[in-house]
């Protein structure tokens, strides 16, 4: 089982479902892959209740001992070398997948590069090629580059999983039918 990241922010039970699936990866290792989005940061969940959720019923330690797991957590997974998942989306700065190899872990989610761009990245229908992300992270990225990105890695899917409630169905066909967006959600 692949899960796709966000596992906090996400509702009031985000120590619920993080302890969930941390016991099911302690349980199954070899079955349950847990990658990292951008949730999975101490900015973001700190602004966004994750922090306050584990100080108020816990302490600040517990807090710290999470953010190291997030922190050491993989930033995306290939299927059968065709397809590639990640929480956020694809990067132009990704010339080569021995490029993830190199990442040390555990590590901050910068604003740019890979990494911003694997747990960030937005499509845009609007635009060609990438652009600067409105989110001031990351960045967008048009249909072309999509295609452009799948041919140069052969890939024939992508899928994600960062835009909630954008989403009106479970999946997106975009760009040829090569990228998904699964709708991500309130507990």
């Amino acid at each position: 089982y692949l899960f796709l990241g966000d596992y906090v922010d996400r509702g009031p039970y985000s120590l619920e479902v993080i302890v969930l699936l941390f016991a099911y990866k302690v349980l199954h290792p070899d079955d349950i892959v847990l990658l990292r989005g951008n949730h999975e940061s101490r900015p973001v969940n700190m602004q966004y209740g994750f922090y306050m959720e584990i100080k108020k019923r816990y302490s600040a330690t517990l807090y710290e001992c999470f953010q190291y797991a997030f922190y050491t957590m993989p930033f995306c997974a290939r299927v059968e070398k065709r397809i590639l998942c990640m929480h956020g989306g694809i990067s132009e700065e990704l010339m080569d997948f021995k490029q993830l190899e190199k990442i040390e872990r555990p590590c901050d989610i910068p604003d740019i590069g890979v990494i911003a761009d694997l747990t960030w990245a937005d499509p845009d229908p609007n635009i060609s090629g990438y652009e600067e992300s409105p989110r001031g992270a990351a960045r967008i990225f048009g249909a072309d580059a999509l295609k452009n990105f799948c041919k140069l890695h052969g890939l024939d899917l992508v899928v994600r999983a960062h835009q909630v409630g954008i989403i009106l169905s479970w999946k997106t066909w975009w760009a040829n039918r090569v990228y998904i967006t699964r709708k991500t959600g309130r507990v």
